[in-house]
């Protein structure tokens, strides 16, 4: 942008990293939308060199001055940033379904997934192509009932799924977050009586619930 900054035309330059076909709109797109960041990778040149055939140009901006902009679209070479993040995905054809699929229930299915995933941790597209020809609301809902059990081994950049306590099976368990919640503070309590009242000295309306606790008392105002 700024070698250009002395010349009349660009006013727009956008930079990509060389795995980028400059020529493919969809490419750029992508890349809009996940490398480049408006707060942190823009950057504005004002009073440069323009035409004066640009419409934007009037009197007031004599001798032809126009602001121009940069945008870096890369992936970040500084700080702690994982490039597989920035792998590109894509839809994946699974050609056509065998012709001696055996249909099977739901129930089958997160029986066979359960033996499936316990042999060894599948993405999400190798589940897929295992079932390939089972409906896919079937297969997806049979896995559904398994995600709560599922956490995500450490192989970069697929973290398939296998069976996890917690989140990421390759990393040690979290610890258990500290908290100063009080139980008996919650609202409403059991057996509480809830009684509204107009308040006098406030507007709105206040609460009172009486508990086996004590009495506990909320006011809100609108």
């Amino acid at each position: 942008m700024l070698t250009c900054s002395k010349q009349g035309l660009p006013k727009i330059a956008m930079v990509f990293d060389d795995d980028v076909d400059i020529w493919n709109d969809d490419r750029i797109g992508q890349c809009m939308a996940f490398r480049y960041m408006a707060d942190r990778d823009t950057i504005i040149i004002p009073q440069c060199n323009t035409m004066s055939t640009d419409p934007k140009i009037n009197d007031a901006d004599k001798p032809f001055y126009a602001s121009k902009i940069g945008m870096d679209c890369t992936i970040p070479l500084v700080g702690n940033w994982d490039r597989h993040n920035f792998d590109w995905s894509a839809a994946v054809n699974l050609g056509e379904p065998p012709k001696d699929v055996t249909p099977m229930t739901q129930d089958e299915l997160v029986a066979d997934m359960t033996s499936l995933l316990q042999q060894a941790p599948r993405s999400w597209k190798e589940i897929l192509q295992k079932y390939h020809g089972q409906p896919y609301a079937t297969i997806d809902r049979a896995f559904g009932r398994l995600r709560h059990k599922l956490g995500r081994a450490g192989d970069r950049p697929w973290f398939r799924y296998t069976f996890a306590d917690h989140d990421f099976a390759s990393e040690p368990e979290p610890s258990k977050r500290l908290s100063n919640f009080d139980p008996r503070h919650g609202w409403p309590a059991q057996n509480a009586t809830i009684i509204a009242y107009p308040s006098a000295s406030l507007t709105g309306w206040g609460s009172m619930g009486r508990t086996t606790d004590g009495p506990q008392r909320s006011r809100c105002w609108s």
